[in-house]
């Protein structure tokens, strides 16, 4: 099998490196037809590569900002707040989207208008892309069945107004956000960092020339505030 170069767990080679080693590796996954153990190979890294960043930005919302830069459609609910995602719904979200966009990633290659070293992003950045454009679609058919299934009791919007003042209410949502992570991209960071990432890997996730010293800085200026009780 050819090299895996750039894909690996460990750090990035030089980007002239990692852009000639990307396409040498996607050549020969066209030779082997996007099938077989060299592909699941590097089906099963770029999939480990985009859990932890999609889980990421589906749990801080960064997914939203970024949808928006792809111009990715049809996620408006979620943007307004109007959507809760708790844990398992991210999760089911992560995996039918890794799902798609490796099956996209695979028809694409066989039918040769898959990634390109003249488009200048690496494969990986290639891969992130086509899991948002992905996403799109994974979201709104989740979205249609959890209205389908969703219990429809009339009484359940006006219950909370009956038992708690509108007043009370302000206060508590102030009191949540006031103890959740800081969002986009610090959030990004702090997830990261928590599931054992290190700041090297996270500063590549995070990209935008990120070093692993600002990532270092991001974090230790979260950790100060808040054991100062204040928002990063």
């Amino acid at each position: 099998m050819a090299e895996v170069v750039g894909l690996d767990d460990a750090p990035y080679p030089e980007p002239s490196s990692r852009a000639s080693g990307d396409e040498a590796l996607y050549a020969h996954l066209v030779k082997v037809g996007f099938a077989g153990p060299d592909y699941q190979a590097v089906a099963d890294t770029l999939a480990r590569y985009a859990y932890p960043i999609l889980y990421a930005w589906l749990a801080s919302g960064q997914i939203v900002q970024e949808c928006a830069h792809k111009g990715v459609h049809g996620i408006h609910r979620l943007a307004a707040d109007k959507i809760t995602l708790n844990h398992h719904d991210i999760d089911d979200l992560v995996q039918d989207t890794l799902i798609t966009a490796l099956d996209r990633f695979a028809r694409a290659g066989r039918e040769r208008r898959g990634w390109s070293p003249q488009g200048g992003a690496a494969l990986r950045t290639y891969f992130i892309s086509g899991c948002l454009f992905a996403f799109g679609d994974v979201y709104r058919r989740w979205e249609r069945d959890h209205d389908r299934h969703a219990p429809h009791d009339p009484t359940a919007l006006s219950a909370p107004s009956a038992s708690i003042d509108p007043a009370d209410l302000i206060v508590l949502r102030q009191t949540l956000k006031d103890a959740l992570p800081p969002p986009g991209r610090a959030l990004t960071a702090v997830l990261l960092n928590a599931a054992g990432y290190t700041h090297a890997q996270i500063a590549r996730i995070l990209g935008e020339n990120t070093t692993s010293r600002a990532v270092e800085g991001l974090l230790h200026r979260h950790r100060g505030a808040l054991k100062g009780g204040t928002q990063p």
